[in-house]
This record gives structure tokens, C-alpha cells and sequence, in this order.
């Protein structure tokens, strides 16, 4: 996700925004063509299908800030890092569910501990709901202290929360705590 970020983020910015004003909204049109790009920029962890949805579930988001956040994500000065972080704040953070799911369900199915699809679609469903609660919450205190992150679901997976959360969570599905 750290590569869709950057690669977006220099596609948007050559692709519309050489000669923006302060404050240019980010438009409808501009957003559809954030989706197109997002579909081109596969990422390993999900499902061609997942990717669509979460890549509309973004392109959505978009609007939530301007052109020149775009322009600015391409700088490596503060300003650069800050739009980077409001985008994962404010773009990622509510679509994280849905790559999540597909990460939690790969892993568990690799896992030989795991007792099957059963388990870990319940599993999956119960981390993405988690991450969907969480995420906008969490992210901001993980960013606080790494502020250079740029693949916002590594730092939800491999924080301590969603780790504990994942093992509660498992150990629920396992026990038929959870569905």
C-alpha cells in the first residue's frame, strides 16, 4: 500500500494538478481518475475484487482534500509528510476493512494450526469489523509516534492492539464465541 500511496500520489499530481491554486477542490472527475490509477497499482495482499472496492471506497474519500494536498505529497519536507498522513487519516483509514479481510483470510488459510475456511472467514470478518471500528482511532496515536509510516495497514496489523485483538479474535472463532 506504501507504493500505492507514492505512485498515486506522483500520477495525480503530473496528471492534473501543474497549475493549481490554493485550495482547488478535489473533483468528482479527478476522483475517477484516482480509481483508474488505484486499479492499475496491484497489491499482492487482496483480491482483484477487494482492490476494486477498495479503490472506490477511496476514490470517494478524495474529496476530503485538495489538489495541492495531492501536489504536496510528492515533497519530501514536512509539508510532503503532512499531506501523506492526512491521506491515510482521512482517505485509507475508512477502507482499511477491506484488505484487511483479505489479509487476515490468506494468513489464516497458510496457517496449518487453522481449522479451515469456516475459521478463518470468521476470523477475517471479525478483524475487518475491528479494523473498521479502529482504524480512523488508531491511526492517528501510531502516526503521533512514527510519522514517516506510508503503508498505514502494515502499522494497524503489527501494532500490539490488533495483534491482542487477532488472538482474542481467533481463539473466539476456534471456540464458536464468534461467527
Amino acid at each position: 500500500m506504501d507504493k500505492i500511496i507514492l505512485i498515486l500520489s506522483l500520477l495525480l499530481t503530473s496528471a492534473f494538478f501543474s497549475s493549481a491554486q490554493a485550495q482547488t477542490p478535489f473533483t468528482p472527475q479527478m476522483a475517477q481518475q484516482y480509481y483508474q490509477n488505484c486499479l492499475q497499482q496491484k497489491d499482492e495482499r487482496m483480491t482483484g475484487e477487494t482492490q476494486d472496492i477498495f479503490c472506490k471506497c477511496t476514490a470517494s474519500q478524495t474529496t476530503k482534500m485538495s489538489v495541492e494536498e495531492f501536489q504536496a505529497m510528492a515533497r519530501q519536507d514536512q509539508s510532503g509528510r503532512d499531506a501523506t498522513n492526512k491521506m491515510i487519516l482521512n482517505v485509507y483509514a475508512p477502507c482499511m476493512e477491506f484488505p484487511v479481510r483479505d489479509l487476515v483470510f490468506g494468513k489464516c488459510q497458510q496457517n496449518a494450526y487453522q481449522a479451515g475456511a469456516q475459521i478463518c472467514g470468521c476470523l477475517a470478518n471479525n478483524m475487518a469489523k475491528y479494523v473498521r471500528e479502529r482504524a480512523v482511532k488508531d491511526l492517528p496515536q501510531i502516526l503521533a509516534q512514527n510519522p514517516n509510516v506510508y503503508d498505514p495497514m502494515e502499522a494497524i496489523v503489527s501494532s500490539p492492539s490488533y495483534e491482542n485483538m487477532e488472538k482474542r479474535i481467533a481463539l473466539g472463532c476456534i471456540q464458536g464465541e464468534y461467527q
